[in-house]
């Protein structure tokens, strides 16, 4: 026996602007069809689509003289912190997806150069051949970041190179920007923003209204619903209304009937915690209603 996953795979009614709205409308329960027996179970998947940043900042080696020599502070300590960006529910089905592909995650870096696993490496001006210290190493990185900017502040204002213009300008702007940015990692560290998006597919039950997707926490990004270390992603189902799709029942008089599920509009809301992240309205079968319709007669 077939089982009829989704609204789109089952065999809508033609009648009116049924089989424009199947989505809506789709056959229910036993009916016999080219010979066989099918059994039509309409039911709604939806996609929840979970957008999740992790962003890992990184120590410099002179972050405890970033204050000393260049007045600000940079970070202490390495850490990394997830948070949940954006959420998204919509109808999925196993044929064609309603909801939208799952979107490509990306990586960004604020302040950092090379690939995402090893420091940048950049060398201190060195006065001498005798070893530094730490502190030594961070103030010439910091005297070398002075004098990048310096230069940089002169090219803008023509007052060094006033032969260096048009592409060789800005290859020359460029450049120092690099040295400046390499330099300033010494000392802020850097900062790497990873984006990914996880979907999670739920099946509605009629009676049930809530379902536990999975947890959050911002020291480990999404956890197994069963972990009960991180705070509750939650989807919440409420009905609105039957759905505004009508049809005319069949007459007591009606040769042949056949039962079609139509779907009712119900509120979708996703919850991290106590904070709302998404809400949707969406058609779902689980929570619609029977209504036995005309077939046409036999010829």
């Amino acid at each position: 026996m077939k089982t009829l996953v989704s609204l789109l795979c089952c065999t809508a009614l033609t009648v009116g602007s049924a089989s424009a709205q199947s989505y809506r409308v789709a056959r229910a329960g036993a009916f016999e069809e080219n010979g066989r027996v099918e059994v039509g179970i309409p039911t709604s998947p939806l996609a929840v689509d979970l957008t999740v940043e992790k962003e890992v900042v990184t120590v410099g080696p002179y972050a405890r003289y970033a204050q000393k020599f260049l007045g600000v502070r940079g970070a202490l300590s390495d850490k990394t912190l997830y948070s949940v960006k954006a959420a998204r529910v919509a109808l999925l089905d196993r044929d064609a997806t309603t909801a939208s592909e799952v979107p490509v995650g990306e990586v960004r870096a604020t302040s950092y150069l090379g690939d995402a696993e090893t420091f940048s490496r950049v060398p201190f001006d060195k006065r001498s051949l005798v070893d530094e210290s730490l502190e030594t190493a961070a103030r010439n990185a910091a005297n070398t970041l002075f004098a990048i900017r310096r230069h940089r502040m002169e090219l803008i204002t023509s007052e060094a190179g006033e032969h260096v213009f048009g592409a060789g300008l800005q290859a020359a702007l460029a450049e120092l920007d690099r040295q400046e940015q390499a330099y300033t990692e010494l000392f802020l560290g850097k900062r790497v923003t990873t984006t990914s998006v996880e979907r999670i597919t739920v099946v509605p039950d009629a009676g049930k209204q809530k379902y536990i997707l999975c947890r959050f926490s911002p020291d480990r990004g999404l956890l197994p619903g069963n972990d009960l270390t991180g705070d509750v992603v939650l989807l919440q189902l409420d009905k609105e209304s039957d759905g505004s799709f009508t049809l005319t029942p069949a007459s007591p008089k009606a040769a042949r009937t056949a039962t079609y599920r139509v779907a009712a509009d119900v509120v979708c809301t996703v919850y991290c915690g106590t904070e709302e992240l998404t809400r949707a309205t969406l058609p779902l079968f689980e929570f619609g209603r029977d209504v036995e319709l005309a077939l046409p007669s036999k010829k």
